[in-house]
């Protein structure tokens, strides 16, 4: 029985090489060197169980520069009524909850900055994911609804980052405040927040912030603060 599959196993190195030789040789290349200890002493003949795989066909689907379709360039929750629009936060909790972000935890964690001009309402509007974000780190553990936020926050990053892969710089201002400001009463080393850093590199890698020869300011803080999470 060991010996069988063994065999079985070598003829499918053999096959793979030959097929490796025909490709190279097809394209004007080098044939690489198939000599290998456990084929060459094989009859030629190969298995036909083994050329069931279209060989051809999975390889040109593994050249192809595609591999799937481009990120997406919009939200799949831009239509969604945020939380003040529901009537479960009111707007002037919403706007005390921006102005203490503004006023209290920017100089704490100074990457991700507000216009003073900006009220919550308008970034509720522009920023949904970045308002969420800051609301939930200004209102406090204790806050009652502190975990239905949190719900929505995972909700935007479930469906607009892992399911969708959008890559923007809103997603990535909030995931970093919500990452400088990660709160779980009993949950301090909790993996979630490995993930979320972890959420922001990739963001900012596939965005190509840390290659951009001008970023914005808000690009350049993103980038630090990227890196300052991520390295401590």
């Amino acid at each position: 029985m060991k010996f069988s599959r063994v065999e079985a196993l070598e003829k499918k190195v053999d096959l793979l090489m030959s097929q490796l030789t025909t490709l190279t040789r097809q394209n004007g290349q080098t044939s690489p060197d198939t000599s290998y200890p456990l084929t060459n002493e094989l009859d030629s003949s190969v298995d036909p169980e083994l050329d069931s795989t279209d060989m051809a066909t999975l390889l040109d689907a593994a050249q192809d520069p595609s591999h799937g379709r481009a990120p997406p360039t919009s939200s799949v929750l831009e239509d969604q009524p945020s939380i003040v629009d529901r009537g479960l936060l009111s707007e002037a909790e919403a706007e005390r909850l921006v102005t203490t972000f503004k006023l209290e935890l920017v100089p704490v964690f100074p990457f991700v900055l507000i216009a003073n001009s900006a009220t919550a309402a308008s970034l509720k509007d522009r920023e949904p994911f970045l308002f969420l974000c800051v609301v939930a780190a200004t209102m406090g553990s204790a806050h009652p609804l502190r975990k239905t936020v949190a719900d929505e926050i995972m909700k935007h990053v479930t469906l607009r980052v892992v399911a969708r892969s959008e890559r923007n710089l809103e997603l990535l201002r909030g995931l970093l405040v919500h990452s400088a400001f990660y709160s779980y009463p009993a949950e301090r080393f909790h993996p979630r927040l490995l993930l979320l850093v972890q959420f922001c590199v990739s963001i900012l890698h596939d965005s190509g912030l840390h290659r951009k020869p001008s970023p914005s300011p808000d690009e350049q803080r993103a980038l630090l603060g990227t890196y300052g999470l991520s390295a401590g």
